[in-house]
C-alpha cells in the first residue's frame, strides 16, 4: 500500500474495531458475537476487536498488494505483537486512572498508528525476520488464542 494512504487505512481500521466493539450488545447476546465484540471494558476486551480487525486487513493488504510473502508475514506479525502488547499496557496504564471511554479509544488509535508505522519501517528495512518465522507464528497463534480464551473466561489479572 502506498504511504500516501496510511492515514485513510489506520482510520479505516480503527473505526471497523470500534463498531466491533459493539456486536455483542447489538446482536442481544449471540453466542457467535463473543468471539469479536467486547463483553466488558478490560483491556483485553478493547483490544480484540481492533487486533481482529488487523489481522483481516492484513489478508486483504497480503492479497491484493502481493508482496514478498515471508518478509511481510514475519514483519506483519510483529506489528500484531507489538500493537497487541503496547495497546494492553497502555489501557491497562489508563485505566487506573480514569473510566474515559474516549481515552481508551484514543489510546488504542495510538497504539494503532505507532505499530503500523513501525511495520512500514521493518518491512522496507533489511532485517532478516524471515528467521524467525516459526517461533513468530507460533507465539502469535498463542497470544491470540490467549485472548479469545480470555474473552470467555478471564483470568484474574490486570489485563483481563
Amino acid at each position: 500500500m502506498p504511504k500516501k494512504y496510511l492515514p485513510v487505512h489506520i482510520l479505516g481500521m480503527f473505526l471497523c474495531g470500534f463498531v466491533l466493539q459493539f456486536s455483542y450488545r447489538a446482536s442481544g447476546g449471540a453466542a457467535w458475537s463473543l468471539l469479536i465484540s467486547s463483553l466488558n471494558r478490560s483491556p483485553s476486551e478493547l483490544t480484540k476487536p481492533f487486533l481482529l480487525v488487523y489481522i483481516f486487513w492484513s489478508f486483504i493488504e497480503l492479497s491484493c498488494h502481493r508482496p514478498h510473502l515471508l518478509h511481510y508475514v514475519c514483519a506483519k506479525i510483529l506489528s500484531l505483537h507489538l500493537f497487541c502488547w503496547l495497546s494492553l499496557l497502555t489501557l491497562s496504564g489508563l485505566s487506573l486512572f480514569t473510566t474515559q471511554e474516549y481515552i481508551f479509544q484514543g489510546g488504542i488509535l495510538l497504539c494503532l498508528t505507532f505499530s503500523e508505522l513501525l511495520f512500514r519501517r521493518w518491512y522496507v528495512s533489511r532485517c532478516r525476520f524471515e528467521l524467525f518465522f516459526l517461533p513468530l507464528l507460533l507465539s502469535f497463534i498463542l497470544l491470540f488464542s490467549c485472548l479469545l480464551f480470555c474473552s470467555l473466561y478471564p483470568l484474574p489479572l490486570p489485563f483481563f
